[in-house]
């Protein structure tokens, strides 16, 4: 059994930072992207709270990555409606996306046509397909693997030597003072939703953990700011200098209502590698 999961359910979502980590909370928030009714709570909390945080973690992966970039793996890309940025971003990249369910792959397709490679869900199966990325967005989806041990895993697998991952997802650990005031600012229709992806959630060391187990090179991991690093850090101001569209992401968040320094707070990244970083 997985370290990360423990046999009992924990059914109190009264203190994240003690509570164990288990299958029954993993597809509790599974659900949520299965199920018609939950799942178009996820695909409105998506529109709303999701794509702008989105695109902002975009433009950070890139700002890591110091040449062109030719291959690009959205690894669970939601409802698939930052492909058509991230094929923007990176206009002389193949982009390929992997969709969380099968209804959400064909939602992607109803969109966008087969402009964006829909590769096998399956872990297996992908890594059958023997393609190998410049760069991996693994976002808000590692709280749904069974297994995040495998998950990651594969990640570094999906990589070319030097390429870079970024990961960013909820973490349980967060403090209940932080969670308070953001539940007071979320309509209480998404309460339930953020819940259970909380509790599914994993702490930034136990993916520290994981990841120090595996063939890869950590070179970033932080939680809150600004893709973790703090406003007004030399790590903020040398992503700006990396990728100068950053800014603009910014400003559109803060122009939406992302103002909150406690929203950031929520989450935490981490930026892999394996092999040289690219040059």
């Amino acid at each position: 059994m997985n370290e990360h999961i423990s046999q009992q359910p924990q059914h109190t979502l009264a203190d994240f930072r003690f509570s164990d980590r288990c299958l029954e909370t993993v597809r509790r928030a599974q659900r949520w992207l299965e199920e018609p009714a939950l799942c178009a709570v996820f695909t409105s909390f998506e529109a709303d709270y999701s794509n702008l945080p989105k695109q902002l973690a975009i433009e950070c992966a890139i700002a890591f990555v110091e040449r062109s970039i030719s291959h690009v793996l959205d690894f669970g890309c939601g409802t698939g409606r930052t492909l058509p940025l991230l094929a923007d971003c990176l206009p002389q990249a193949e982009v390929c996306a992997v969709a969380p369910t099968i209804d959400l792959q064909e939602e992607i397709i109803r969109q966008n046509g087969d402009q964006f490679p829909l590769l096998p869900m399956n872990t297996l199966d992908l890594l059958r397909e023997d393609r190998r990325f410049d760069l991996v967005l693994c976002y808000s989806n590692l709280r749904l693997a069974r297994n995040p041990e495998e998950h990651l895993s594969a990640i570094t697998k999906l990589l070319e030597p030097g390429g870079i991952a970024y990961i960013q997802d909820f973490r349980r650990d967060i403090d209940q003072t932080v969670l308070a005031s953001l539940f007071d600012r979320l309509p209480a229709q998404y309460h339930p939703y953020l819940e259970d992806q909380l509790a599914a959630a994993l702490t930034l060391d136990e993916v520290g953990d994981i990841l120090r187990d595996l063939p890869c090179q950590t070179l970033h991991m932080g939680v809150g700011g600004v893709c973790g690093f703090a406003s007004e850090s030399p790590g903020f101001f040398e992503l700006l200098r990396n990728n100068e569209q950053i800014a603009g992401a910014l400003m559109r968040l803060h122009g939406y209502g992302f103002d909150t320094p406690k929203a950031a707070e929520l989450v935490f990244h981490y930026v892999i590698t394996i092999g040289e970083k690219i040059r």
